[in-house]
């Protein structure tokens, strides 16, 4: 099967995004920020290729991705900062759309972060997050050559950590 044909050319449009967004100080020190974001992949052309014909990918897109985010934000003091935050995204996929070149799953994400004020142009920022995905199964049929065909059931999933150290220096 030729995946990957040399010069073969196909179009990833980048879905059109609808922001919402704000923020509410709770007292001076303590900010609450919410985010809603919406992806409108169906409406975009999202082309790949099987070995034999371009798939219109687009179309096995049940509706677009929809993402809710939560923060909150303390300044301690004026040298501290800390803050944490969550989201959930809920991706709008079918079960023909994964694959185990493309999958997105539905996940939720926790935050944590620390910043620490050297002085007005110097800052060190930390942070982490983890992600946990729902996984999803689906059912395949694959054969060799055409024959012998073999039912299956194939389980994406996947775990995310991450952590970052930053240094902010402003000119």
């Amino acid at each position: 099967m030729n995946l990957y044909p040399d010069g073969k050319k196909l179009r990833s449009d980048v879905p059109a995004l609808l922001s919402l967004a704000g923020s509410y100080d709770i007292i001076p020190a303590l900010t609450f920020s919410f985010t809603y974001l919406h992806h409108f992949e169906p409406q975009a052309t999202i082309e790949s290729w099987d070995g034999t014909k371009i798939v219109q990918r687009q179309d096995l897109i049940d509706s677009g991705t929809n993402e809710y985010m939560a923060g909150l934000e303390w300044k301690i003091t004026d040298k501290l900062t800390i803050s944490t935050g969550c989201q959930y995204s809920k991706v709008g996929v079918s079960d023909a759309w994964q694959n185990d070149i493309t999958h997105n799953l539905d996940n939720f994400t926790m935050g944590l972060g620390a910043a620490y004020h050297f002085g007005e142009r110097l800052t060190l920022n930390i942070g982490g997050i983890n992600t946990w995905y729902t996984p999803v199964t689906t059912n395949g049929t694959a054969s060799i050559q055409g024959a012998f065909p073999t039912s299956y059931k194939q389980t994406y999933d996947r775990t995310n950590k991450a952590i970052a150290i930053g240094i902010d220096y402003r000119f």
